[in-house]
């Protein structure tokens, strides 16, 4: 619980911050008006009341823009709320890996295993390792089965006798 609040706050005034230096450079940058600044609302309040009209693109454009300051503010808030920042910071590190995993993987279709320098080629060398671990087939089940025809045959002379 707290983790997830404290993660809110650092999002939320981080992104407040940069959110709003962006936006304010751009319209600045764009339309020649600080939306930050208590004089150039002044200066629209008296435009408005000297009787001016937003009859051009750009006006439309401008009210626009301030219309979805704060919708555009929630979507990103939301955005960088779900990213796993675990992820980002290790970024670089998993750009690199697939870089090397593909530099190595394109040359390299398959692995070829080779003799190199031995007497005994591999697959008599599998065969010979894989004998030794086989265990002995049957012993246990021909035992029992002798030990029982031993039993009968115990039991049919006595009854005999």
């Amino acid at each position: 619980m707290i983790q997830k609040l404290l993660k809110a706050i650092v999002i939320g005034g981080i992104w407040t911050v940069l959110y709003f230096l962006t936006t304010r450079f751009l319209f600045i940058y764009f339309a020649g008006w600080d939306y930050l600044s208590p004089i150039d609302w002044q200066k629209i309040e008296y435009r408005w009341e000297a009787g001016a009209a937003i009859k051009s693109v750009r006006d439309y454009s401008i009210l626009f823009a301030l219309l979805m300051l704060v919708p555009i503010w929630f979507y990103g808030y939301k955005y960088l709320y779900r990213l796993n920042y675990i992820n980002i910071i290790l970024w670089p590190f998993n750009k690199l890996n697939k870089i090397m995993l593909g530099r190595y993987q394109s040359k390299h279709k398959r692995i070829l295993l080779r003799n190199i320098g031995t007497s005994i080629k591999i697959e008599e060398e599998i065969k010979l390792k894989t004998a030794s671990i086989k265990p002995e087939e049957r012993n246990e089940a021909n035992k029992i089965r002798q030990a029982v025809s031993k039993k009968i045959k115990e039991t049919q002379i006595i009854n005999d006798n």
